[in-house]
C-alpha cells in the first residue's frame, strides 16, 4: 500500500457482495463523514471547528442521508440499488435518537452503498456518488450563503 493510499481498502467484489450490509454501512458512515469534513475544510481552511461542524452536521445526519438516498435511487445501477436496499432492510441493533425509523433505514442504505463502493475499490463511482450526495445536501441547505470571512471563518452573507 502506497503512502497516498493509506485510507484505501480493496476487497474482491465477490467478497464485498457477501459482506453484511451493516458492515458496509459501518465503513460507509466513516467514508461519507470524512468526505464531508474534507470538503468543508478545503472550502474554509481557516474556519473555526464549531463552524465547520455546524455545516457538517447538516449533511451527516439520518434525515439528510435519507433524502440523499431517495434522490440517488433513479441514478443507481441495479447492483447499487440492491446494495442500498440491503442496507435499508438490514436488522438494526440501534436507532438514531433524532430520526424516524424510515429515515434511519434509508440512511443506513446510503451508508452501505458508500461502503460497498469504497471497499470494492470503485473509486471513480464512489467519487461520483459522493459528489451527487453533496449536491443534494447543497440543494437543501444552500451552503453558497457561506463564504470566507475576514479571518477565514465561514460566515453568512447578507
Amino acid at each position: 500500500m502506497a503512502d497516498n493510499d493509506i485510507l484505501r481498502i480493496s476487497i474482491a467484489i465477490d467478497e464485498v457482495k457477501q459482506m453484511p450490509a451493516v458492515s458496509l454501512a459501518f465503513i460507509g458512515d466513516a467514508v461519507y463523514d470524512l468526505y464531508i469534513r474534507n470538503l468543508f475544510v478545503s472550502r474554509y481552511p481557516r474556519a473555526k471547528s464549531n463552524k465547520l461542524n455546524a455545516m457538517k452536521v447538516k449533511c451527516v445526519n439520518a434525515a439528510m442521508q435519507a433524502k440523499i438516498a431517495r434522490a440517488l435511487l433513479p441514478l443507481l445501477s441495479e447492483e447499487e440499488e440492491a446494495v442500498l436496499r440491503r442496507g435499508r432492510n438490514a436488522k438494526m441493533a440501534t436507532m438514531a435518537k433524532n430520526a424516524t425509523v424510515g429515515d434511519y433505514k434509508y440512511a443506513t442504505g446510503f451508508e452501505a452503498l458508500i461502503g460497498y463502493l469504497h471497499v470494492g475499490g470503485c473509486n471513480a463511482r464512489l467519487a461520483e456518488v459522493l459528489a451527487l450526495a453533496f449536491a443534494e445536501c447543497q440543494r437543501v441547505h444552500n451552503f453558497d450563503k457561506f463564504n470566507e470571512g475576514v479571518r477565514g471563518e465561514a460566515v453568512k452573507t447578507k
